[in-house]
């Protein structure tokens, strides 16, 4: 076993950031201007666990990228180690990492440099061979129960780079594939890297973060494993390691204001002067994971709402992006906002303008059809558990726009309606958002902060489910879900407008083949990671159900480059 790089950490002192710990220790492979790697030393204060290693010379970094000096500065104050002219493909020899173990080895968009197109087989090749070289060193340098991740786009032509067989070759298993969000890592910028252009970014689409482990056979005798298949020994290798996770992780550190993570992906739609977004921000600390849109102009709002600029000035400070001129009919159209999704969407208090009275039927139907027209474009845009937020007053006439009604027939349900109080979110204040006293507060009243979210199932008859558990309806779900996501990922790509969503879910399963019978079937693979939303969605994630089919072919592609 080589030598473990040593820090004091006290548990209850432990910081997070997606699924890096400040106890963890860290090397990062193949940095560009090091702001991922110091995108994480400010987030845990301290970076004397870290190591973080580029290809090319400091020279050189200073002459081609314009943060390197100011990042590399960063990560010296932090207490990181940087080694420059350090190669993938023989880091284990490098005299100051040959006896090193570490919890995570990192590498985000490897890349072996633009010889061919990316369509080439050479070129796909020559980007194979970094990867192997990598997964090589990396195996030895691994501890007993770290994890390799690497980040990678999943689209043609970079998902013909196989890194699930590169790495099965090395002796590694896949752990886990989890969506890729820049969002989640304040400051950081990728990088081209090579060519011309090599301090300019380019766009990630859809991508992943791919976590390989050392096979779990190894850590236990051949008579415990006799009776155990490949598949189950990850499933029970996860598990055990995301219960580890779940006692390592000091929950305290999240940020929350009564609904609202500072993990969550946050879509705020309609702000008026920006004070609820403000709010979140100042709570979170950060608000990286936020989009906050309004659907007046920033020329408007700086003119009619007196707090606007303090505001927005707020959310710049901590990172959150603003939008103006969104129109929550189209706001899916919107080119910042078409391939994300989010976790939490959030309307307060819906409006379409004081058209006629309140009570007039007309005035009903027009705020009626902004309210559908908004959740049309939300249901597409919402992670398969994430929710949907209406804050609307609940007596007469407002009662009349039957928000459920409108929600179940975009075919969302209501999860639950709780009680709004504005004394919940410090410095927060409602606005009129039209007319003469469009910067006026008004009285809230009795409302409701309803919660909808995407139905367990948009088909089947009450009979094909009549046989089934709760538990088993629960991981069924789960499996159709990653099913979906493996071979089509609806996350990012839009599926044709005859298609909603949860009705392309269906589709997908009918023309996979896939039928209720053998999803129950599998579905009892997980009879004992049924008890919570989030250890089924896991555990399901690592089925290999796509071998039990011909996998579903997307129905539309996002180039990326």
């Amino acid at each position: 076993m080589g030598e473990l790089i040593s820090i004091d950490n006290n548990e209850g002192d432990q910081k997070w950031i997606r699924h890096y710990c400040s106890s963890h220790k860290i090397l990062l492979v193949g940095e560009g201007d090091f702001s991922f790697a110091a995108c994480l030393a400010k987030r845990f204060d301290t970076a004397a666990n870290m190591i973080a290693t580029s290809f090319d010379s400091e020279e050189f970094l200073m002459q081609n990228y314009s943060n390197a000096r100011t990042n590399l500065e960063e990560l010296k104050e932090r207490g990181c180690t940087t080694l420059h002219n350090v190669n993938a493909h023989s880091m284990i020899l490098h005299p100051l990492l040959n006896l090193k173990v570490f919890d995570r080895i990192i590498y985000n968009f490897p890349h072996a440099g633009f010889m061919f197109s990316e369509h080439d087989d050479r070129q796909i090749e020559l980007h194979q061979e970094l990867v192997k070289g990598f997964l090589r060193n990396a195996f030895d340098m691994l501890t007993e129960d770290g994890e390799i991740h690497i980040t990678h786009k999943t689209t043609h032509p970079f998902s013909n780079w196989k890194l699930e067989k590169l790495a099965k070759e090395i002796g590694l298993c896949l752990l886990e594939e989890v969506e890729f969000s820049k969002w989640d890592y304040p400051g950081y910028v990728n990088k081209r890297g090579s060519g011309s252009r090599i301090n300019n970014t380019f766009p990630v689409g859809e991508c992943s973060t791919f976590k390989f482990v050392k096979p779990y056979f190894a850590e236990r005798s051949e008579s415990d494993d006799a009776e155990l298949s490949d598949s189950t020994l990850i499933e029970i290798r996860y598990l055990e390691l995301a219960d580890q996770r779940k006692n390592d992780n000091n929950e305290g550190d999240q940020k929350w204001i009564r609904h609202y993570c500072s993990s969550h992906k946050i879509l705020l739609v309609g702000e008026g002067d920006f004070s609820f977004a403000a709010c979140l921000a100042k709570r979170f600390d950060t608000a990286a994971n936020m989009i906050a849109t309004s659907f007046d102009s920033e020329e408007f709002l700086m003119q009619n709402y007196s707090n606007a600029r303090t505001n927005l000035e707020e959310l710049k400070e901590r990172r959150c992006t603003t939008l103006h001129n969104v129109n929550a009919h189209t706001m899916i159209l919107h080119p910042l906002l078409n391939l994300k999704v989010f976790d939490r969407i959030i309307y307060n208090f819906p409006h379409a303008g004081f058209m006629f009275s309140e009570d007039d039927d007309r005035q009903i139907k027009l705020h009626q059809e902004l309210v559908r027209g908004f959740l049309r474009n939300a249901f597409d845009m919402l992670t398969e558990d994430g929710e949907i937020h209406i804050t609307h007053k609940t007596t007469h006439p407002y009662s009349n726009w039957k928000i459920e009604k409108l929600a179940n027939e975009i075919g969302l349900r209501l999860l639950e309606e709780v009680e709004f109080s504005k004394w919940d979110y410090p410095s927060y204040v409602n606005k009129r958002g039209s007319g003469s006293r469009i910067d006026n507060t008004f009285t809230v009243g009795e409302c409701s902060t309803f919660k909808f979210v995407k139905p367990y199932f948009a088909e089947g008859s009450e009979s094909d489910d009549a046989e089934l558990s709760d538990s088993t309806l629960m991981a069924l779900r789960y499996i159709e879900v990653a099913d979906q996501r493996k071979n089509c990922r609806f996350a990012h790509i839009r599926p044709p407008s005859a298609y909603t969503r949860h009705n392309t879910v269906s589709y997908n399963r009918r023309s996979t083949g896939m039928t209720r019978s053998c999803a129950k079937m599998l579905g009892a693979l997980f009879s004992c990671t049924t008890c919570c939303r989030a250890c089924s969605s896991q555990a399901a994630a690592l089925l290999p159900i796509g071998r039990l089919h011909e996998p579903f072919q997307p129905l539309q592609f996002a180039e990326i480059f």
